[in-house]
């Protein structure tokens, strides 16, 4: 996973500002994935198709992510009644 550090963004502040918001920005935006996102994305690794994807609702980046997500957990579960459908037949 990439990480930004709050010291990365002040040496890039040195350096040059615009540099420093968009490194700054980026850090924020895995910040909320990471936070966000974690558990959700580790729940669907581990095939807990019932979890709920937080930041679907957002208007940002993190929403972007989030509906990436959306549409595997409702392939895992397109996936999952086919199966079933199969193991009936």
């Amino acid at each position: 996973m990439l990480r930004v550090k709050s010291s990365d963004a002040v040496i890039a502040s040195a350096s040059d500002p615009i540099d420093a918001s968009v490194l700054e920005r980026v850090r924020e935006i895995f910040e909320q994935v990471r936070v966000g996102g974690e558990s959700a994305v580790r729940r669907l690794a581990d095939n807990d198709l019932e979890v709920e994807v937080p930041g679907l609702a957002r208007k940002d980046e993190i929403a972007d992510i989030a509906r990436a997500v959306q549409v595997f957990k409702e392939n895992a579960q397109r996936i999952r009644r086919m199966e079933a459908e199969q193991v009936e037949a």
